[in-house]
């Protein structure tokens, strides 16, 4: 399940999919998808007129403060 992916170390971005026909889900990119840019172009020539959102895993220590400490945090 694509959740499950989410929470491996590997997982760094999660790309958001709305289809023309209005169908939406996600997928996990994980180190070998070959790349978001890959990814990107699979899902594009599956679905072509499809629409996007891409939410990758750069973040900033700020945004956790003392809520949750760096260990906790991937």
């Amino acid at each position: 399940m694509w959740e499950e992916k989410l929470f491996q170390d590997d997982t760094y971005a999660l790309l958001l999919i709305e289809t023309q026909d209005g169908e939406r889900f996600c997928e996990p990119i994980a180190v070998g998808d070959g790349g978001i840019i890959e990814v990107v172009k699979r899902f594009s020539e599956k679905y072509p007129g499809c629409r996007a959102r891409l939410f990758s895993r750069d973040h900033d220590r700020r945004y956790f403060g003392d809520y949750i400490s760096p260990e906790k945090v991937f």
